[in-house]
């Protein structure tokens, strides 16, 4: 597939503010992530972080909803290539772990671990593996016309894309368990509820005040940002230790880092400002 053919299948756009808008452009499938879409994605992903110019990343969906989750008519096909037992077919079974690990990899664990703040405009359903795409976001914005859904146990899968281990972080361990077992559907505002998105906005209102989020996040210092996501990181891990370490290095670097000094100089003006106001 070329450049070309796989931009169609996922559209980028780099606004005059250093932010990169990630449209998944599959509407007439709830945006399933096709393989064609997945590379397009990775590949964005990998040249947001080499852009300077690119200081936060949004990701959305075209049409009336985010992310339908994988694409589960290639899984069918996956099924009809492959026997009930590894044992029976260990090279195919074998390649196709080879293949969903390295996939994970490109794109949750890429998004999870980017350098610079990421945002979910959750924009409609959201389930699956979309799903752990938003989760793997630093934030999530929804709409509130947004419905959210594990799936996996209505078509007999464990669960993909990160999603078992962001989704625990996120809700906590009894939660994550009833909505991965159930596979029940849940509205914007349980969601909010739950502690899966951070904010609910009015549909017609969800682009207008991501943007604005996505604008003062590129404003801000995002190499402060990226070290922060280090720290919070191992706080996600329960690492304490580490993340007080962590902490400790962090925070000495920004002390000699010319962004650092840069925005603590501003602060001082202001805040010397705002007292001769006084």
């Amino acid at each position: 597939m070329t450049m070309a053919e796989q931009e169609s299948a996922l559209l980028s756009q780099l606004t005059e503010d250093g932010v990169l808008v990630l449209t998944l452009n599959r509407p007439e499938a709830l945006n399933a992530l096709s393989q064609e879409m997945i590379d397009g994605l990775s590949q964005a992903l990998d040249r947001a972080e080499e852009d300077a110019a690119v200081r936060c990343v949004v990701i959305t969906g075209a049409g009336r909803g985010f992310c339908s989750g994988g694409d589960v008519r290639a899984m069918g096909r996956r099924d009809e290539e492959t026997t009930a037992s590894p044992a029976d077919d260990f090279a195919r079974w074998e390649a196709q772990f080879r293949w969903l690990h390295r996939l994970h990899r490109r794109v949750p664990w890429r998004l999870y671990h980017l350098p610079k703040p990421t945002i979910a405009l959750i924009n409609g359903p959201v389930a699956g593996a979309g799903l752990g795409l938003a989760c793997a976001c630093d934030l999530r914005l929804a709409s509130d016309r947004a419905i959210f859904t594990t799936a996996f146990a209505r078509i007999g899968r464990s669960g993909d894309f990160g999603t078992t281990f962001l989704v625990r972080q996120l809700v906590g361990a009894a939660r994550a368990r009833e909505l991965f077992f159930t596979a029940d559907i849940i509205d914007a505002e349980t969601a909010l509820r739950y502690g899966l998105v951070n904010h609910i906005y009015p549909h017609d209102e969800l682009r207008e005040r991501g943007m604005e989020l996505a604008r003062r996040l590129a404003r801000g210092p995002v190499g402060a940002y990226a070290r922060m996501k280090d720290v919070l990181r191992a706080a996600d891990a329960g690492d304490f230790d580490r993340a007080l370490e962590l902490e400790a290095m962090y925070m000495t670097l920004s002390g000699f880092t010319d962004e650092g000094r840069e925005f603590l100089r501003r602060f001082l003006e202001q805040r010397a400002s705002r007292q001769r106001e006084a």
